[in-house]
């Protein structure tokens, strides 16, 4: 009974960190289109540090919550995958708690710098963009 609970848990721990995963890569890319933008036009002048540096730090927690919960998801992934040749039942399934760390990111911090730096980056394009980015995430 234990072993199937922590297999739903780690199903829906798994479900939660691909959809946070997209976000973060989604959010990444809308960063990257304004670097790419910002630079074709040779706006970088106009735009202002405070810009530059809402658009990199956006960069940065996207790539390093992505990084980290790719290795998640392999973690998850490799569980279930002994499990399937487990047929005694002899390998303990992982605690989901335990999954919220990689190395030294915690998903759950990692993912609200994504958060945060989407939503300063927002701020620079008025109220309305910032309360429906903030709706969406």
């Amino acid at each position: 009974l234990y072993r199937e609970e922590q297999r739903r848990r780690l199903g829906r721990a798994q479900d939660y960190i691909v959809r946070r995963r997209h976000n973060a890569l989604i959010i990444e890319q809308w960063a990257n289109t304004e670097w790419s933008d910002m630079r074709r036009h040779s706006l970088q002048d106009e735009a202002g540090p405070e810009l530059i540096e809402a658009i990199l730090a956006v960069q940065q927690a996207a790539v390093t919550f992505r990084m980290a919960s790719s290795m998640v998801l392999a973690k998850i992934r490799l569980w279930h995958s002994l499990h399937l040749v487990d047929k005694w039942w002899l390998l303990s399934p992982p605690s989901v708690a335990g999954l919220r760390k990689t190395g030294r990111v915690d998903l759950l911090v990692s993912y609200q710098a994504v958060r945060d730096a989407a939503l300063a980056l927002a701020s620079f394009y008025g109220q309305e963009r910032y309360e429906l980015l903030e709706s969406l995430i």
